[in-house]
């Protein structure tokens, strides 16, 4: 009783301070401290030129701010589908691969592909050099099967109470997570009960056992944040996509996780990669490259390097490709199709000081979504099979180190 007593001061007392630091903030820069969107900067030229048509990133009149609530919502909205409709003009989003494959990748084309049949030779004369690298590779990489029965197709995909219990008992209370209202704390206080926690387990398990998207999973919230404080221009906010926290971690659990740690085992992962993988520090490389470069500097020698960043790196994920790439590192079929269909259906709604918008976008036939979001819990998987990709078809004479995927 006493410690229960305990819990519930605590809880309070953090409730008080975080308001408190939030008044605090407003009053030392109103207008500017509020956590959430008030206002948005876009360019001053409407009605000379539709804003549709411009560019802000290389716009160099002047700006005007927009504070209705409703119109916020609309710009912020146009813009985010212009950021997630990136990836249309690459190979795998223009046709003929496009129809070949399709969205989710359901096609006979892709069942072809997954057993390592390439595409007929009329699709594949039509396609540049490094397509056709890209669709060689992954007819004859060898096929993965994870050591981990949830994920492989011959059994059921299912998630375990104790792997329900040991996830949402260590995250933190205050991770946004369910545009349903479904608050963090209610699955940390499931997870407290082995009867609720199986329960919690199962009903997140069903959708990929028999391979459909619920409609509570298809709703995401674009939470709107100012790379730099009270720059508020409309290609300076960064998207944070707001997922439903059972799907966000059912995916963590069932794909993210368990394919991941198959890579690793099997030595499929280039040593060069830093990030979004076991036993390695991100920081790891930073630090290669500064010792490299003190090296150079004591031999005085001449060394040259490039530094690329992959800008919107997660919005660029073309997600035919990255489902072709999880069936055949052996994903199960019905993890792939509740997957697929949730990212086809899914549609989204502006959260800003004022609330959450009813005005809302989403993919359409001619105006496709791609990426899983920033917020995602497997996009840095899915950004690393990526660069799995771009490493192994590097050209011979590009510098690289001898790895390949183990059989």
């Amino acid at each position: 009783m006493k410690q229960r007593e305990k819990e519930l001061r605590h809880i309070i007392y953090k409730e008080k301070k975080t308001q408190m630091f939030k008044k605090i903030g407003y009053l030392l820069y109103p207008g500017k401290y509020s956590g959430r969107l008030s206002s948005i900067d876009i360019p001053h030229s409407f009605p000379a030129q539709p804003l549709d048509k411009i560019d802000p990133k290389t716009w160099t009149g002047s700006w005007k701010a927009v504070t209705d609530p409703t119109e916020i919502a609309e710009r912020v909205a146009t813009t985010n589908a212009q950021q997630y409709h990136q990836a249309h003009d690459t190979p795998f989003g223009t046709d003929p691969l496009k129809s070949y494959f399709r969205y989710r990748a359901d096609t006979e084309g892709a069942e072809q592909l997954v057993r390592g049949i390439l595409p007929p030779q009329d699709v594949m004369q039509q396609l540049l050099p490094e397509t056709r690298a890209i669709l060689h590779y992954l007819a004859q990489c060898p096929r993965q099967q994870p050591k981990m029965d949830i994920t492989v197709a011959t059994h059921p995909p299912l998630i375990t109470t104790q792997q329900f219990q040991s996830l949402y008992k260590a995250m933190d209370e205050r991770t946004s997570s369910s545009p349903s209202g479904r608050h963090l704390g209610h699955y940390k206080v499931a997870a407290t009960s082995d009867q609720l926690a199986s329960l919690h387990a199962q009903m997140m398990s069903i959708p990929y056992r028999i391979g459909f998207s619920p409609v509570r999973w298809r709703q995401v919230i674009d939470v709107m944040l100012e790379k730099k404080p009270g720059d508020r221009r409309l290609h300076r906010l960064r998207i944070v996509a707001l997922q439903e926290s059972d799907f966000n971690q059912s995916n963590r659990l069932l794909i993210g996780r368990p394919l991941l740690h198959n890579l690793a085992d099997t030595c499929a992962i280039p040593d060069i990669q830093h990030g979004s993988r076991p036993s390695k520090l991100c920081q790891s490389a930073v630090l290669n490259k500064v010792l490299t470069i003190e090296i150079y500097r004591y031999r005085k020698q001449t060394l040259a390097y490039i530094e690329n960043d992959a800008m919107g790196c997660y919005d660029r994920i073309v997600n035919p490709l990255a489902l072709l790439f999880l069936r055949i590192l052996g994903l199960a079929p019905t993890i792939i199709a509740s997957l697929a269909k949730t990212w086809e259906t899914t549609y989204h709604r502006i959260k800003t000081i004022y609330g959450i918008s009813n005005h809302q976008y989403a993919n359409s036939f001619h105006f496709l979504l791609y990426g899983p979001g920033q917020g995602s819990t497997i996009g840095p998987f899915l950004w690393l099979l990526c660069f799995i990709l771009i490493f192994f078809l590097l050209k011979p004479q590009s510098p690289q180190n001898n790895y390949h995927f183990s059989r």
